[in-house]
């Protein structure tokens, strides 16, 4: 599916939902709203899943007039896990998380993999 297409630009931004009652297959949604949203490794906002399949989004902590919301997507990720996740739907990564140097990327690293367990 080349990128630009339609079809590219759908998948890239659907959201799993479920697994199917019917079939063993998955179900995904399209939000268009929240597909608008940007992405940092280090968010303030998630989403919860309601039984109606509509997404809520919420603050994770403050959030300052005029900063962005950035939903979690990648909080368990090392930096070389969320790269090559993010790499593989064509997006690099310019968060601050992931421009960390070497000692705090370290660290960084270390605590997600303890949150992962």
């Amino acid at each position: 599916m080349p990128v630009g297409s339609f079809d590219f630009m759908v998948s890239e931004n659907l959201f799993y939902i479920r697994q199917s009652l019917v079939s063993e297959s998955s179900v995904f949604a399209l939000y268009p709203t929240n597909s608008r949203f940007n992405h940092s490794c280090a968010p303030n906002t998630n989403a919860s899943d309601n039984v109606d399949d509509t997404k809520e989004m919420f603050a994770t902590n403050d959030i300052d007039s005029g900063e962005e919301s950035h939903p979690l997507l990648t909080i368990y990720m090392t930096r070389s896990e969320r790269n090559e996740s993010l790499q593989s739907r064509r997006f690099t990564c310019e968060c601050r998380v992931c421009h960390l140097e070497a000692p705090l990327q370290e660290l960084s690293d270390l605590r997600r993999r303890l949150i992962r367990g």
